[in-house]
């Protein structure tokens, strides 16, 4: 249940796109990290000092995993057939990306080469070959067990210092997808999230008939466990905090979090889910708000796990002070949570100024272009009568044709169908009143402009 979960295409698509938009958010930030505001003394301006960049030199501080989840290769949208030429293209770069976030993690920030990393990481020069061999058609069942061995490796890292968490593990339904449709074999079944994530239910604390329910639509609360995994990575990775750790939900009514290990060393960080989804839900359209509740929270496990201490340690002024420091030196993390929490929880999103501003320039433009389609039928039906009468007086003038009474009459009735074309659709600013007032005061004169339009008036 919780791999079909994994694999909805819709699932799919928010956790996608919340690696991407933090990616922007961070991105987009940088760019105007040294934005000055303008001088208004008439003073001289002073010299720059020595070495100032003109640029922010900061990296965005991104779990390396992250860029792994987000990675889609060649795939298209659709995941469940993506097509020959880009499947291959799709696990290249997915295994690529996780390999980068192995060796990120584990080298101490020194930048190592991609030749050295195949050697030793998840995309070694057997994976290689075997991509290649897919990519001709030579294809065995050895070449497709040594991929799978590759992604599963791939998905085990996600849960180490830089990993991307369950958001990079939840790409995996789509490239095992993507090997599926190159190789024309079926994969081996597995579950990306089984071992990845804990559940802890309280017999004391919690009611039973809940936690069957809950236990049964597990899969509905997968989007809360990702945001929890993602906001705690986040938090750790910009706090320096380089301990593997997993999340999980906690099922007791007299707790938010909770961090345990277990009985073979492994850090979990639990969440209570029914009060996670009740401040999402009371905050639907303000994600600052769900950020802000989620942030807290990991500041207070991450100071726990970090310093190898659980509840059973108690509260003492050192953790307090710690994990007061910890919420201070992360805070500004906290619309970049907001974005996260957005998208995978699939929250309401507001328009910016600039979209606000685009939906009101294309009300103008329509109306204008109502305008216009009006303004061309008026002049085609003038146009025609003004035609039609001008015909007549020639023929007239040459003695073959009505008389210039009758042209005259005429004139009047394209003065009529003018004037009825004001009365339908007025100029912006007058009224029907005022037309019918206007040609009532210079009828004589517009009778004569519009005689006068006509060849010999």
């Amino acid at each position: 249940m919780v791999a079909d979960a994994f694999a909805d295409a819709d699932l799919q698509a928010a956790l996608a796109d919340a690696a991407g938009g933090i990616m922007d958010f961070y991105a987009e930030r940088l760019k105007h990290a040294q934005t000055e505001a303008p001088v208004a003394s008439l003073a001289p301006r002073g010299s720059k000092a020595t070495g100032e960049a003109e640029e922010s030199e900061r990296e965005p501080v991104l779990p390396p995993g992250f860029r792994a989840a987000a990675s889609r290769g060649g795939i298209e949208s659709d995941i469940a057939a993506p097509s020959s030429a880009g499947a291959t293209a799709t696990i290249r770069a997915f295994l690529q990306g996780a390999d980068e976030a192995a060796a990120g993690a584990g080298g101490g920030g020194v930048d190592v080469s991609w030749e050295a990393r195949r050697d030793r990481g998840i995309f070694g020069p057997a994976v290689e070959l075997a991509l290649e061999r897919v990519e001709r058609g030579d294809v065995d069942t050895a070449t497709v067990a040594t991929i799978e061995q590759a992604i599963e490796r791939a998905a085990d890292t996600a849960m180490a210092p830089g990993g991307g968490g369950l958001l990079q593990v939840a790409a995996v339904p789509r490239v095992v997808a993507a090997l599926e449709k190159a190789s024309g074999q079926k994969a081996r079944p597995s579950n990306p999230f089984g071992k990845h994530a804990g559940l802890r239910i309280s017999r004391k604390s919690y009611d039973r008939q809940k936690a069957y329910r809950f236990k049964k639509n597990y899969g509905r609360w997968l989007p809360f466990l990702v945001a929890w995994d993602s906001v705690l990575r986040l938090v750790a990775v910009e706090a320096r905090i380089r301990k593997r750790f997993k999340p999980g939900f906690v099922l007791d009514d007299n707790l938010l979090g909770l961090t345990t290990r277990t009985d073979r060393g492994a850090t979990v960080i639990y969440i209570q889910p029914d009060k996670f989804a009740q401040v999402a839900k009371a905050h639907r359209e303000r994600p600052i708000a769900v950020a802000a509740y989620l942030h807290g929270i990991a500041c207070h496990e991450l100071t726990h796990a970090d310093a190898g201490r659980t509840h059973a340690n108690g509260h003492d002024e050192r953790f307090i002070v710690a994990r007061e420091d910890l919420g201070a030196a992360t805070a500004h993390l906290l619309p970049a949570l907001a974005v996260l929490v957005t998208k995978v929880l699939r929250l309401p999103e507001k328009d910016s100024d600039e979209a606000k501003r685009l939906g009101r320039l294309d009300r103008q433009v329509a109306e204008l272009r109502d305008g216009a389609k009006e303004a061309k039928r008026v002049l085609a039906a003038v146009t025609r009568e003004r035609d039609r009468l001008s015909g007549e007086l020639v023929v007239a003038r040459q003695g073959g044709g009505p008389s210039v009474a009758a042209a005259s009459s005429r004139a009047e009735r394209l003065l009529e169908v003018a004037v009825g074309a004001l009365r339908a659709r007025p100029p912006a600013g007058v009224d029907v009143a005022y037309v019918e007032g206007f040609v009532g005061r210079n009828r004589g004169a517009l009778l004569g402009i519009v005689r006068g339009a006509f060849p010999g008036g």
